[in-house]
């Protein structure tokens, strides 16, 4: 999202914006449209509107979207200009980028780095130095995607997140203009090979979105049809179309270039009111991009097409607050992300008002002085010293670049913290291990099949009950748990757990589609199987519709369950567990890791607790409230020893093999109907 050379490094009509220099046999570029500045300012406080509250601008997101298309415009338009002066060049094309994209990005990527140095623990800052490497080499998008998953670290707590549309327009970017150079070369039909690649795209982009949403979203093949949307305007804007129409073709260009500005009025007015319609009912809930992308993108194509003089872009999009926005829009996309991440870092929850706004406006001056200092500076730098700059530019991005992976490749760097840290610090758990992920912890993409035999655990002994495991991630949790007290309480476990999937049939949910046919499937297991004890356990915070919950106990008891058992939800804490002890120990005067606080607690969990006991009393089953095994009036237990691996959750909610253990052997009466006396004390 940035101000591009067709807008920065240009002489239009009213000569270079910043009096940028141009030789007689440089490059030449499109006249300077501040229309295109207005439209860019709209994409960029769409996004920010997005990322500050969400429901303010459900739609706010596709601001990317309208980038996308003005990029395409913009650069294919240079490309195809220089091609028909047949002054293109790949290196001097890929040297203007390093000069456009590169000095921003070194600085920001420098910037949260340092900050991550103060404020991040180990994981967090490994994780954050392995961005920043992806961010230098401009693959940012290809990281989320690999990262991207029911557990991952929250995307607020992802200060480099939204590289990922630069990742994508740069990896366009790397084979668009040899493509192009080698149909104008050998003489190819420019619009069928735009037309192809575009349309595969996109179809490729609609028939994925429903099983494939998040490689949809983040991958170039599935978005690289926007950015062609804004290279076919350009190609049929440009004169290279216009020599080599023939027959009905040149006719249709004719006709095209002379419209009315009647027309031209109404193809802006059209293509705002697509933008207008996208920014208010597109929402995170939608399959995007899917077909929903056609409304900000062909939008932007009618207003881009409508051209300078219509009315809506001569009077409201050239107005000089939006071009003055539009002018630093790509550093203030740059700075907008990473200060409001870490604002929500340092404040373990939803940060105040003020709080956000100063990251606002620190966004608006960084991008401001950025765009002053450092931008037009280097822009305006003499043409015989574009080498030395490219390469100086490229040597800076290269030693942030290693900075990120040097932090990966120590973990984070935990000697950053005082030795009494260290422990914790230093944690890490390998849940994937732990819960059977994608055996019997099924993820976001799998079905009911995935399912592998040895979910059922095979009978060690003939006296041994079955105890059924039913649930989401919560439920999966409780399995480390289980299975340390299987000898001494001689029992079976069948774990069918699945994320973002609560025990509750009929259940519909949008991050997990297949959610209904896996507990459908999972109900016929439990009528098949007959267990002595069925346990339900679920993030009931996560769901706010528990309506059939109580249908799915009744099923549960036709089909000659005799016992239920509901595990209530944890301790849920604003951050991390890791980091909340961290904090606590620097506010703490003598500096202690506490073993029970309230500190970074969120206080709302006991109110559910009561809300699920209630509902779980009145419908006959055996209820478990971990809240009451791990919390007293002095807080909630964060460590069951002092050791490493006994902290007792390993983010912000699910618990660790530790933590499992811990409050399973408290449960143990309730869970098996043991004698009291059969279960160990906490401590």
């Amino acid at each position: 999202m940035r101000g591009e050379e067709g807008l920065l490094d240009t002489l239009g009509r009213r000569g270079p914006p910043h009096g940028g220099n141009r030789s007689f046999n440089g490059p030449a570029h499109p006249a300077y449209r501040a229309d295109l500045d207005g439209l860019r300012a709209i994409a960029v406080l769409a996004v920010i509107a997005f990322h500050v509250q969400a429901g303010a601008l459900p739609g706010g997101f596709v601001g990317v979207d309208i980038f996308f298309v003005i990029s395409g415009f913009l650069i294919s338009g240079i490309i195809f200009n220089d091609l028909e002066r047949r002054h293109f060049t790949l290196v001097g094309f890929y040297i203007r980028r390093i000069r456009r994209i590169v000095p921003a990005l070194t600085i920001v990527l420098f910037a949260v780095w340092a900050f991550g140095w103060v404020y991040l623990l180990p994981d967090a800052f490994e994780q954050l130095g392995r961005n920043i490497t992806g961010g230098a080499g401009l693959v940012s998008n290809l990281l989320a995607w690999r990262e991207s998953g029911y557990f991952e670290r929250a995307a607020e707590q992802k200060p480099l997140l939204h590289l990922w549309s630069l990742g994508i327009e740069e990896q366009f970017y790397l084979l668009w203009p040899g493509l192009m150079y080698l149909c104008w070369k050998r003489g190819v039909n420019v619009p069928i090979v735009v037309a192809a690649i575009a349309a595969a795209s996109f179809v490729l982009n609609v028939l994925a979105i429903d099983a494939h949403p998040v490689a949809v979203f983040y991958l170039p093949l599935t978005r690289l049809w926007e950015l062609m949307f804004g290279s076919t305007l350009a190609y049929v804007s440009g004169s290279l179309c216009l020599n080599g129409g023939r027959g009905a073709t040149s006719r249709w260009l004719t006709w095209y270039r002379a419209r009315s500005a009647r027309v031209r009025n109404i193809e802006s007015c059209f293509g705002l009111l697509a933008i207008a319609i996208a920014l208010a009912k597109v929402n995170q809930l939608r399959a995007f991009p899917g077909w929903w992308a056609l409304l900000p993108t062909v939008g932007t194509v009618l207003v881009i097409s409508a051209g300078p003089e219509a009315w809506i872009n001569r009077r409201v999009l050239s107005r000089p607050a939006l071009v003055f926005l539009g002018l630093i829009s790509y550093p203030l996309y740059l700075w907008h992300w990473p200060l409001l991440s870490y604002v929500r870092i340092i404040s373990r929850g939803p940060p105040p008002v003020l709080w956000t706004g100063g990251a606002v406006l620190a966004a608006f001056v960084l991008a401001w002085l950025t765009y002053r200092l450092l931008e037009r500076p280097i822009r305006s730098a003499d043409l015989v010293k574009h080498n030395r700059v490219a390469i100086s530019l490229a040597v800076s991005l290269g030693v942030v670049a290693l900075a990120g992976l040097w932090t990966d490749a120590t973990g984070g760097v935990p000697a950053r913290f005082a030795s009494a840290l260290q422990q914790i610090t230093n944690f890490k758990y390998d849940f994937l291990t732990e819960y059977r992920a994608r055996r019997c912890f099924l993820d976001s993409e799998q079905t009911e099949g995935a399912f592998s035999a040895d979910c059922l655990d095979s009978a060690a002994s003939p006296n041994a009950r079955l105890l059924f495991l039913w649930g989401d991630s919560h439920g999966a949790h409780l399995y480390p748990g289980l299975r340390r007290l299987q000898q001494q309480y001689s029992f079976r476990v069948a774990q069918f757990t699945t994320s973002a999937c609560p025990p509750i049939v009929e259940t519909a949910s949008s991050y997990r589609p297949h959610c209904a046919e896996i507990n459908a499937f999972v109900l016929g297991e439990v009528q098949r199987l007959k267990p002595a004890t069925v346990v339900l356990s679920a993030s009931w915070s996560s769901y706010s519709d528990l309506s059939k919950f109580s249908k799915t106990v009744a099923l549960l008891q036709t089909g000659g369950v005799g016992r239920i058992v509901v595990v209530g939800p944890v301790p849920i804490w604003t951050s991390p567990l890791a980091d909340v002890l961290v904090a606590a120990f620097k506010e703490d005067p003598r500096h202690r890791v506490p073993t029970r606080t309230s500190f970074g607690l969120l206080p709302s969990v006991r109110d559910l607790d009561q809300k699920i006991r209630t509902l779980a009393t009145a419908l006959g089953t055996v209820y478990i409230s971990l809240v009451d095994i791990l919390c007293d009036p002095d807080g909630c237990l964060t460590r069951t020893g002092d050791r490493q691996g006994d902290l007792t959750a390993w983010d912000n909610s699910h618990l660790t093999a530790a933590g499992s253990e811990f409050v399973l052997r408290a449960a143990a009466p309730r869970l098996f109907d043991a004698p009291l006396e059969a279960a160990i004390a906490r401590r």
